[in-house]
């Protein structure tokens, strides 16, 4: 199993104010090394009702291996569930995702894309943790085979 490098800078704001996220990463999967992939994203967060959040994502990877994958941009949505105390935070987000160019690890243009993010907090509300990404067609075309993003995401107020 090859591994998945990937970097977010976030800038977190919190109560009703909006957040920007950037990621910026490569990332490894059945065939590819990490120099053949790489990936970012930019997204817009705010509150819904706490501890409910959404967040609007635009991004892209550029896939070089050749073989039947392609890069591909997207643009999604995700509804998120964050919680926070003054030493750990967590969140999941899930929601649905466009891309342009469907290959044979992900079939179809709709996707959906899920985050799983788990960090530490510190008095100023700066967080640094792990995120785990995935995109898949949630069995809804095929193939199926998906994409995995696994990095460091680092968090700062506003």
């Amino acid at each position: 199993m090859k591994y998945l490098i990937l970097i977010l800078l976030s800038t977190m704001a919190y109560a009703d104010e909006i957040v920007t996220d950037v990621g910026l990463g490569s990332f490894g999967s059945k065939g590819s090394s990490l120099s053949q992939d790489k990936f970012a994203k930019v997204g817009i967060e705010e509150d819904i009702w706490s501890p409910f959040k959404q967040k609007f994502n635009v991004g892209g990877w550029i896939d070089t291996r050749g073989e039947g994958y392609s890069s591909s941009a997207f643009g999604g949505y995700q509804i998120g569930f964050e919680v926070s105390n003054n030493v750990v935070q967590g969140s999941v987000w899930s929601g649905p995702t466009l891309m342009t160019s469907p290959d044979q690890a992900l079939g179809g243009v709709f996707q959906m894309n899920e985050t799983i993010y788990l960090g530490i907090v510190d008095k100023e509300r700066n967080s640094i943790g792990i995120a785990y990404n995935h995109f898949s067609s949630a069995g809804l075309e095929m193939p199926n085979q998906g994409r995995d993003f696994i990095g460091l995401s680092i968090k700062c107020p506003f």
